[in-house]
């Protein structure tokens, strides 16, 4: 069978009409209990950062020559696999701020006994990190919520390496480039 190019949209309300072959990819697992959990700042934060790291380990994994010596240990942690990307220049500048300071977001999720993202506190903290993206962040990708923010870091993370992601997370005959549609909630 030659490799099909599929874009579908999931919406995360209907999930018994996505196939289940999708259903139990995990990355489509993934968004799924990030939506679940999307008014518990901390859950959400350590289930996106989690994936995001086995992005950026599997990453890593593709692009770098000498990768088996690079796992997870303190030699080399996340940390120090985004930097290597960067340096190597498979993430940009922005990217690599932007993933540190989620990095550092999630220690204290994982590490503060009480753990609460105010929207202010997160825009303001991310836009000192980033620039003007947080502006960009609401136009583009309708960003308002927290909820919002971490589930962009996973997409666009995807997006930016779909290569690399399709073929470890998704059958080899079929490349798949997912877009997650949330409805939007009341004010």
């Amino acid at each position: 069978m030659a490799d099909e190019t599929v874009t579908f949209s999931i919406n995360v309300e209907k999930w018994d009409e996505v196939p289940e072959f999708l259903r139990e990819s995990l990355p489509l697992r993934v968004m799924r209990e990030m939506h679940n959990v999307q008014d518990n700042h901390r859950l959400l934060v350590i289930i996106a950062h989690g994936f995001i790291e086995l992005l950026v380990s599997t990453l890593v994994k593709a692009k770098c020559k000498n990768a088996s010596k690079l796992k997870n240990t303190r030699d080399f942690p996340h940390s120090a696999k985004l930097l290597i990307l960067h340096e190597l220049g498979h993430i940009d500048d922005f990217r690599y701020r932007s993933l540190d300071w989620f990095r550092g977001l999630r220690n204290s999720a994982a590490h503060e006994p009480l753990f609460e993202v105010n929207e202010e506190e997160w825009k303001d903290r991310y836009k000192q990190v980033t620039g003007d993206h947080v502006e960009k962040a609401e136009q583009v990708f309708n960003v308002t919520r927290f909820y919002d923010l971490c589930r962009m870091f996973v997409m666009t993370f995807w997006a930016n390496h779909a290569d690399v992601f399709g073929p470890v997370f998704f059958p080899k005959s079929l490349s798949v480039q997912p877009v997650l549609i949330v409805p939007k909630q009341q004010p």
